[in-house]
């Protein structure tokens, strides 16, 4: 049950985490959106080979939950990373991310997929006609 109470009596507790969350949602924002431009320009000029991944990442991203994925890089890349570049298994924390850098790495892959399927979303709306007389008056597209 909701209680005002509650809050009231743990609002400094609740507020002490006000600067974590941001610099989680700014840095997953920055990362998101650069990383879904990029492949929205992979998808827009289709180009070969890559464009392809790139539809396979999107689809995977939009489809894992994001505690799935937040999970996946705290605890199960450790394991993956010792794997791929050496070491005995018990050497796998010195592949743990903070849980910051998990937060945000894992943040910043699934939300990059959603602001790919915007931006190709925004220029597949602006006719063909537009982009063209936007090329003829010297805009760079």
């Amino acid at each position: 049950m909701f209680s005002l109470a509650f809050i009231r009596d743990n609002f400094t507790f609740i507020l002490s985490a006000l600067p974590v969350t941001l610099v989680i949602t700014l840095l997953s924002l920055l990362f998101s959106t650069l990383l879904g431009a990029a492949l929205a320009w992979v998808i827009i000029r289709q180009v070969p080979g890559v464009q392809w991944g790139a539809k396979v990442f999107l689809s995977f991203s939009r489809s894992v939950p994001v505690l799935v994925m937040l999970y996946f890089f705290f605890y199960v890349w450790p394991w993956i990373a010792a794997g791929l570049f050496g070491g005995p298994q018990d050497n796998m924390y010195h592949y743990k991310l903070s849980p910051l850098a998990a937060a945000v790495t894992a943040l910043s892959l699934i939300f990059s997929a959603y602001f790919a399927e915007t931006f190709r979303a925004g220029w597949n709306a602006v006719d063909k006609g537009q982009r063209e007389a936007a090329w003829s008056i010297g805009l760079s597209g």
